[in-house]
């Protein structure tokens, strides 16, 4: 059986092979007062599908589901040794605008996503809190 840890418990599982696709959401005021969220979540590639594949297809969902979409930035990176793309996005929730920095982190044989969201007029403070998370990114085989 494989043993399944989350903060606060471990737990058997009675069934392999299992894929984790969990979602992590955290929400924090900014410096302004404003909410912001902190975004993590991870899955497998489809059968050939790079991490370029990957984020062309997220961006192109993104564009035909959320209101005012635009793509801002999208650039190839390296985060941890690891290759990353970040896209850059800003776009319309029910109240306000909202602005966007989502890091797509290769994992090789999977990807993990990281994304800031906060009010667009936060720019810059989000810009420098998804920088500070990447910053002090560590993976647990110690890159």
């Amino acid at each position: 059986m494989t043993s399944y840890y989350i903060d606060e418990a471990v737990f058997e599982l009675p069934f392999e092979p299992i894929r984790d696709r969990s979602v992590t959401l955290l929400e924090a005021k900014l410096e302004s007062g404003n909410d912001a969220s902190l975004g993590i979540q991870r899955g497998e590639y489809a059968r050939g599908q790079t991490l370029a594949k990957f984020v062309d297809d997220h961006v192109s969902r993104a564009s035909r589901t959320l209101r005012a979409y635009g793509l801002l930035a999208r650039v190839e990176r390296e985060v941890r040794g690891r290759f990353a793309i970040d896209a850059v996005c800003r776009w319309r929730n029910d109240k306000e605008m909202v602005y966007t920095h989502q890091t797509f982190l290769d994992l090789g044989a999977g990807w993990m996503l990281v994304s800031l969201n906060g009010k667009l007029s936060d720019r810059d403070l989000v810009e420098a809190c998804s920088e500070r998370v990447l910053a002090t990114l560590r993976f647990r085989d110690g890159t």
